[in-house]
């Protein structure tokens, strides 16, 4: 969507930004399909590059998948603040994303959710150790036959236990707009079930 930056109306900033969200979940090749997600870890905010899986407008709520080994499980149960960074170069259109964020790795939800990831996606959960665990050596920690090939499905079933899907529920969107006459941004907040934006100096 290309916008004149002297006739935006916030209702349009808004639309905009649940449409980049929502087409990153579905369109591979969208720039925000892999944003920025960062949590407070020991020494601070700790960032890393995450898939979008899915965008619940509804409930404001995005999943990622994680391993439950992760160090951003232990972070989030320390503390569940969460942000999330996306950026599309192309639109020129920057989203930073506020919210709580909790982790599942039983239940319904993560269920269906391993149900729905291929096998080559579920490969990920067969790594030991763990994500983030030490190494002597640069290693992806799959086994040498597994890392050469596709795993069949039965295989991939011993990845179940380390697989866990992180949801993201938002309150807050800060938009911003990259343009040579200025740049130009707005920040929406919830209020009860209504967001409530104003602009914003980028």
């Amino acid at each position: 969507m290309e916008f004149d930056p002297e006739n935006l109306t916030l209702t349009e900033v808004l639309r905009d930004s649940f449409q980049h969200l929502d087409d990153a979940v579905h369109n591979r090749k969208s720039p925000m399909r892999c944003p920025i997600v960062a949590t407070i870890g020991d020494n601070g905010p700790n960032q890393r590059i995450m898939v979008l899986r899915e965008f619940d407008q509804d409930n404001r709520v995005l999943r990622f998948h994680t391993d439950f080994r992760s160090p951003k499980v232990a972070e989030l149960e320390q503390n569940d603040k969460i942000s999330i960074l996306a950026y599309d170069p192309e639109k020129r259109v920057q989203l930073k994303i506020y919210g709580t964020a909790k982790i599942y790795n039983e239940g319904d939800l993560a269920t269906e959710a391993w149900i729905q990831t291929d096998t080559m996606g579920r490969r990920c959960y067969l790594c030991e150790p763990g994500s983030g665990a030490k190494s002597s050596a640069p290693d992806s920690g799959l086994s040498k036959d597994i890392q050469s090939r596709r795993p069949t499905i039965e295989e991939t079933e011993a990845g179940r236990k380390n697989f866990a899907i992180l949801l993201a529920n938002f309150h807050q969107i800060d938009w911003m707009y990259l343009n040579s006459q200025g740049n130009r941004g707005a920040s929406f907040h919830l209020r009860g079930n209504d967001w409530s934006g104003h602009w914003i100096i980028p």
